[in-house]
């Protein structure tokens, strides 16, 4: 299991002490990784996992039911129920690759880094848009607000022109307030070489980068007032 993000530590008798998990969150407007600790045991719930990365994250009750435990690589996602244990999921992660992927690979060679993948923390599968909407918990909101953020700079969830543009100026509102005349002029992102944090990627090179600005920045103009919070859930 070298490729899973699961650490065994071992204590001075040389017998297993802790365990160290890698967990991913799209955190608003960053990609973060956190590394939790528990007391070494031979299985490692799913649930428990989940309800330290709800407490780290600040989640109410009725936001911790709105998300879940991820295993994600570039070619398969999978939900992992609260029940499961990690590490027995981990041993059958080759043959969930080879079934659902058809490659030969993951089978006849266990350690290929293609084996590899990330626990990631997010939005629970069957969670309706609707119940999403209705959702008051701020820490919630950031997480949903950071998943949609990267599915849409990376292409899982194609929009319009328009609608890029839109993302890109309630991004700037969340980052930086409300706009800045003195400040946010032509070349403030691209100077940066930061316009490709704010665009969706097949739609970078449709037009010059300081158009790109100046399209964000007419946008941006419009939400000033508008706070974190509300931002987020428009």
């Amino acid at each position: 299991m070298s490729n899973i993000p699961i650490t065994i530590h071992n204590g001075k008798d040389g017998k297993p002490e802790s365990i160290i998990i890698k967990i991913r969150t799209y955190a608003g407007d960053a990609i973060r990784d956190q590394h939790l600790k528990f007391p070494y045991q031979e299985t490692l719930l799913a649930k428990t996992v989940v309800d330290e990365m709800a407490n780290r994250e600040g989640q109410s009750p009725q936001g911790k039911q709105l998300c879940a435990l991820w295993m994600v690589h570039d070619e398969l996602e999978l939900q992992i129920r609260s029940e499961l244990d990690l590490f027995t999921l981990a041993k059958k992660w080759p043959k969930y690759l080879e079934k659902y992927t058809h490659s030969i690979e993951a089978i006849e060679n266990p350690d290929s880094t293609y084996n590899s993948f990330t626990y990631i923390y997010k939005r629970e599968a069957i969670i309706s848009r609707n119940v999403e909407r209705k959702c008051t918990d701020e820490a919630s909101i950031r997480l949903f607000y950071g998943e949609a953020r990267q599915n849409v700079l990376t292409g899982r969830y194609p929009c319009s022109v328009d609608d890029a543009i839109t993302l890109a100026a309630l991004q700037m509102q969340t980052m930086y307030g409300d706009y800045d005349k003195s400040k946010h002029v032509i070349g403030f992102l691209s100077g940066s070489d930061s316009l490709n944090e704010f665009i969706p990627f097949y739609h970078y090179g449709s037009k010059d980068p300081e158009e790109w600005e100046r399209l964000i920045f007419e946008k941006y103009q419009t939400y000033s007032g508008k706070t974190l919070f509300i931002a987020r859930m428009l």
